[in-house]
């Protein structure tokens, strides 16, 4: 067969495919490496076709063939790393686009891949360096600026982060970009500038929730009347993910209207379809904060680390929306504290510790090389050497980080259960670790589990500074005090100032932690009582 009828008949495969005649292009394909049986590039067009049609064991068996053949072919090995991130083989398929990159050292599309795996992973500081390396390259190009500049987000450089969004913004205007640029204003506290790109954001695309969501965020902020009507009525044209953020949109809107009952028809709405589409799995849960506190008992005694570090750590832990990101930003209004916001890197990894059954006698080498990594990733950040990571979640971790972090300070923030609990429920989280927070049930069981694990932690002598949310914000003079005299830091009344602060804000209490201390959310939760009956009748104080 003729090269010139080969690409024709290949071309015509291609068109099946795309208009999902899968069985057809197959068969097609299946005829002609019957007579190519040595052809790596028909083994990887069938193995690609495979795996856009979900037929992963097939699309495997194609890929490796035609990399057998052929080890020098790059295609084979970048959609092999395509199927192994599919598969959740993480390190799989990282290898494969390394190897990819290997061969072909101008691949854009695999370096694009390999940056997104990582990011997807949070690991931001290499998915960061290849970006960087693709600005160099492509330094016009509207998708390379825009994903650089959002790495950049991610690492808490918002002002170099703005630099390039807006660049990729003047080359290819973009509702998510200008979306991207109003969360960059919104984390640095400019409300105003906040405010006009996510305007911008909708101007190009009014169905762009995301933007909606952020900008009713915005304390001052208010949607008129057609907005709102139109939100009402654009339910049946979103899919069911935008469908929840409309949702919450309509929440906030009615909450700043004062209208309870339609604030929580709302709420509850967007609450179950994001509860149907990602509910919590309490055993699993269950079983994994047993296998924590397994795994701290066989090997607590391997772990204790000697080495001295230049940084001082303050890990800030508890529940979600329990005012974490208040008192990190109270610390951080001192010169010498760097707030690096709610930092992945330590929990994903000792996740993924836990997950795989992990023993410190066999793997102490492991452990110091985590150690190391976070604390260089933290020097990434900032030339500060008093650093906050105020990730609640850490609370599942707190014996393992005295061990590894022996100078380290692990304040353990607490609420009165009931305004925790609901406040959680009025939060549209993202991340997929507090799928409990949408259902009264669920955040009920969750709670259980965080109280016991706190006490097992206090059984085991790890040492927290206690504090209260409700002593925070009624005597913030005193407690905050006793938080700067327990870190042996200089404290003067100016560090109450919330404004003060002009460091970024990037968690979901974004704009509340720039107001002025207030008590007003002790007992908010009395205007709702008769919508929250689950969470009153367990938590309701005597």
């Amino acid at each position: 067969m003729q090269t010139t009828q080969l690409s024709e008949i290949l071309k015509s495969i291609y068109v099946l495919a795309e208009n999902n005649q899968y069985p057809l292009a197959i068969e097609k394909l299946d005829t002609l490496i019957s007579h190519n049986k040595k052809n790596h590039y028909l083994y990887n067009m069938r193995g690609v076709i495979h795996l856009q049609h979900n037929q992963l064991d097939l699309s495997e068996k194609d890929l490796k063939k035609a990399k057998k053949i052929r080890p020098d072919f790059a295609a084979a090995h970048s959609n092999l790393g395509i199927l192994y991130r599919t598969l959740g083989r993480v390190t799989e398929a990282e290898n494969c686009f390394r190897r990819a990159i290997k061969i072909d050292t101008q691949d854009v599309n695999t370096r694009l891949n390999l940056a997104s795996l990582f990011y997807s992973e949070r690991q931001f500081i290499q998915a960061n360096k290849i970006y960087k390396e693709l600005i160099e390259l492509l330094p016009e190009d509207a998708q390379v600026n825009a994903l650089y500049g959002n790495s950049l987000m991610e690492l808490n450089n918002i002002e170099e982060a703005i630099i390039f969004l807006k660049k990729a913004a003047s080359i290819k205007p973009e509702s998510n970009i200008f979306n991207d640029i109003g969360l960059c204003y919104m984390y640095l506290g400019d409300e105003k500038k906040a405010e006009e790109f996510y305007q911008k954001s909708i101007e190009l695309d009014d169905l762009n929730l995301k933007a909606y969501f952020n900008l009713s965020g915005l304390n001052n902020h208010k949607f008129n009347e057609n907005k709102i009507d139109f939100l009402c009525k654009i339910g049946d044209k979103l899919d069911e993910e935008d469908n929840v953020l409309r949702c919450f949109v309509l929440a906030d809107i009615y909450r700043k209207k004062g209208d309870c009952i339609e604030e929580m028809r709302c709420l509850h709405e967007g609450n179950t379809i994001q509860y149907k589409n990602h509910p919590y799995e309490h055993k699993g849960r269950v079983d994994y904060f047993n296998k924590i506190k397994i795994i701290y008992d066989t090997s607590k005694n391997e772990l204790d680390i000697k080495e001295e570090s230049d940084i001082k750590l303050i890990f800030i832990v508890g529940m979600p929306r329990s005012g974490t990101s208040l008192l990190e930003h109270l610390i951080s209004n001192h010169e010498r504290v760097y707030g690096a916001g709610e930092l992945t890197v330590l929990g994903s990894k000792l996740k993924n510790i836990i997950a795989n059954n992990y023993h410190a006698k066999k793997n102490i080498s492991e452990l110091r090389l985590l150690r190391n990594e976070y604390l260089n990733s933290l020097r990434a950040l900032t030339d500060k050497r008093i650093i906050i990571d105020k990730l609640p979640d850490n609370f599942m971790y707190s014996g393992f980080i005295q061990k590894l972090f022996p100078e380290a300070t692990i304040i353990h923030l607490s609420r009165e259960p009931l305004a925790n609990s609901f406040s959680i429920y009025q939060q549209k989280f993202e991340s997929r670790d507090l799928a409990y927070a949408f259902d009264m049930h669920a955040i009920i069981k969750f709670y259980e589990l965080y109280r016991d694990l706190m006490a097992y932690w206090r059984t085991r002598k790890v040492n927290f500074m206690e504090v209260s949310y409700e002593d925070l914000v009624t005597a913030p003079n005193k407690t905050v005090g006793d938080i700067f005299n327990h870190l042996d830091l200089n404290f003067s009344e100016t560090m109450l100032n919330t404004k003060a602060n002009k460091k970024f804000v990037k968690t979901a209490s974004v704009n509340q932690v720039r107001e002025k201390i207030h008590t007003q959310s002790i007992r908010g939760w009395e205007n709702y009582k008769e919508f929250i009956g689950p969470l009153v009748s367990y938590f309701e104080p005597n």
